[in-house]
């Protein structure tokens, strides 16, 4: 049984204007990522549903945002006044 071949050619990328297409010495690369400690990293843990409850409650009184509540409530960061 015959197969149905197709051959895709990829789009060239185009100016603004889409008039003409772009040479490729023109596309820039791409930014280089940021540092590896600079980006955000996960702290997971499990807890039974009122404890984790009673927690996001505490923790809300010190900032609407976890990340920072915990910080301050660890004494890591002082609150901002």
């Amino acid at each position: 049984m015959p197969t149905a071949h197709t051959t895709h050619t990829p789009l060239a990328p185009v100016s603004p204007t889409l008039s003409e297409p772009l040479a490729p010495e023109s596309i820039p690369s791409p930014a280089a990522p940021p540092p590896r400690d600079d980006l955000p990293h996960a702290l997971t843990f499990f807890l039974a549903a009122g404890e984790r409850e009673r927690i996001l409650r505490r923790l809300r009184r010190y900032a609407p945002d976890r990340a920072l509540a915990l910080r301050i409530a660890l004494g890591l960061i002082r609150p901002m006044k």
